[in-house]
């Protein structure tokens, strides 16, 4: 193989692209952190692995064509099919360089250049030097539709297909994040897709009840239900579907920052042309940085600060970036004002029948998954801070703790005068319909609190933080109570426990707000827009 083309053993091509062509680095291209990585870079070696395992089959392709006898060629079935397989690899790497991630790391190859790397051809010129091996099967190439091989599957009715990839199958009665994205998978299929859906984690290395073969299976049931026609399991099994099937792929629905980084190149390689939505769930780093001022966490500020560059790095590589709730859009948009940012919040189902009014009911509802730190650090602030506040004027008032996966320090809570741990309840309509008041004392935290409208949906008011509220346009008094000090959170739950006029009108209002915003109907409106032909 002539040394221009060879390819070196790192993930380093930037011989191969033409830098007269870029435009010159400036401390704008990629705005930085003092004192930290510019975390853009990690998209950029992402992408530059994948080109480089591309580039390494295709070399090889090259070498047994150019070992193989002129006269084994054309009549030979397996080297006709090496030679598409490596016209493939060539479109594909045109692909991979047209697109926008590509153009978007532009500023970190010139530097590159800036830095020493030598000066080499354009992608084109390199791609030609395999002209002499495929020239005998050129007619077999260009009848390739697509750049990977695809096997052709009728669609029948169907849309078209849309891979969803999260780092697992979606615990929707544990997590409230599970619960809108099982809902959102049910509305895309409910729409006409045709929904494969991916996890990052291998089966086996699932958590929780996913680690068990009942519990996968359980929770890939409700999934088939809602519409899901197919399961891949870990990155290296969503490699090989995109080179299977790659080609049918209309719309790419990637959730969390962790995924969208691992899975991005992927999708950009075997599927240039799919559109890919990045959905953020929440601000991750913003919920990391509020929990470090809160703590007066140096190092944890730290990571909030390189985790913000990771977020904005899959922002500024997808096509469409979703926010779960109109003030995140805004963050989003300050931070990148050239990315397309929309938003889709988290969303409800509207029980059936009126819910019950104040008589019969009695004492405090918490629910949330103890994974998720923010709930642990609540209802131990709730119970350290306020329950004795409240206790004082009710003795007799119970407050019941609900959700999966309890830590040991909220286990121990039970042994309190009147809390009870409840954990995990798989049916939380009786307790919605028994409790007086459900409390959310979240002193930190991001996006839309799922467990808030939730309660709301249901008819149960509600008293929470500022950040408990954030993202549903609530109003104080109006459609909860708000409270960020320990004395005034317990005097608004007294108020309510207290006032049944003022708890009828908040159960009203409340409920009718997240139906006209929040309610399945009115998400799937904002779906439809997203994933239009």
């Amino acid at each position: 193989m002539p040394p221009d083309v060879m390819l070196p053993d790192g993930p380093v091509l930037d011989f191969w692209v033409d830098r007269s062509s870029l435009p010159p680095v400036s401390e704008r291209d990629w705005p930085g952190l003092p004192g930290l990585p510019d975390l853009p870079d990690l998209r950029e070696a992402a992408l530059k692995h994948e080109i480089a395992r591309l580039v390494r089959e295709r070399n090889r392709l090259l070498d047994e064509g150019r070992n193989t006898p002129p006269a084994a060629i054309l009549p030979g079935h397996h080297a006709a099919e090496d030679a598409r397989r490596l016209a493939a690899k060539d479109r594909l790497i045109r692909a991979l360089y047209a697109s926008r991630s590509w153009r978007l790391a532009a500023p970190l190859r010139a530097l590159s250049g800036l830095l020493g790397q030598p000066a080499a051809p354009p992608v084109e010129r390199a791609i030609a030097e395999t002209d002499a091996v495929s020239r005998g099967v050129a007619a077999a190439a260009d009848e390739l539709r697509c750049a990977v091989s695809v096997r052709q599957r009728p669609l029948g009715r169907s849309r078209g297909e849309v891979l969803v990839v999260a780092p697992h199958l979606p615990l929707f009665d544990r997590q409230a994040g599970g619960l809108r994205l099982a809902t959102i998978v049910g509305l895309i299929a409910a729409m006409g897709w045709t929904v494969v859906f991916a996890t990052a984690l291998p089966a086996e290395n699932g958590p929780g009840l996913l680690a068990s073969a009942e519990g996968q299976v359980a929770y890939e049931q409700a999934l088939r239900a809602a519409g899901v026609s197919r399961f891949v399991y870990g990155v290296e099994a969503i490699r090989a579907f995109l080179i299977e099937a790659g080609g049918q792929m209309r719309y790419a629905f990637l959730s969390f920052p962790d995924v969208a980084l691992e899975v991005m190149p992927l999708i950009r390689a075997h599927c240039p042309w799919a559109r890919v939505i990045f959905d953020t769930v929440d601000l991750h780093f913003l919920r990391m940085q509020r929990e470090a001022d809160l703590r007066r966490d140096h190092r944890l500020g730290l990571a909030a600060q390189t985790l913000r560059q990771t977020e904005l790095a899959c922002l500024r590589s997808a096509d469409v970036t979703l926010a779960v709730s109109d003030e995140e859009r805004g963050v989003l948009l300050d931070l990148a004002p050239e990315a397309v940012v929309e938003t889709l919040p988290c969303v409800f189902k509207v029980p059936a029948g009126l819910p019950p009014g104040p008589e019969a009911r009695d004492g405090l509802l918490f629910l949330g998954g103890f994974w998720h730190t923010p709930n642990g650090d609540a209802v131990l602030w709730f119970a350290e801070q306020v329950w004795p506040r409240i206790r004082a004027r009710l003795p007799g008032l119970v407050f019941r703790i609900a959700g999966a996966d309890p830590t040991p320090e909220v286990m121990a809570l039970g042994r309190l005068p009147g809390i009870e741990v409840l954990g995990y309840v798989a049916d939380l309509a009786p307790l919605f319909d028994a409790a007086r008041v459900f409390v959310a004392p979240l002193r930190y935290g991001a996006g839309m609190k799922g467990k808030v409208g939730q309660s709301l949906i249901h008819g149960l008011p509600v008293v929470t933080t500022p950040i408990g509220a954030e993202g549903m346009a609530l109003a104080d008094d109006e459609h909860l109570l708000l409270a960020e000090t320990a004395e005034d959170f317990a005097a608004a739950v007294l108020r309510l426990c207290a006032d049944d006029a003022l708890w009828r009108r908040l159960q009203a209002r409340g409920r009718a707000e997240i139906e006209a915003t929040l309610s399945t109907t009115v998400v799937a409106r904002r779906l439809e827009a997203l994933f239009r032909v």
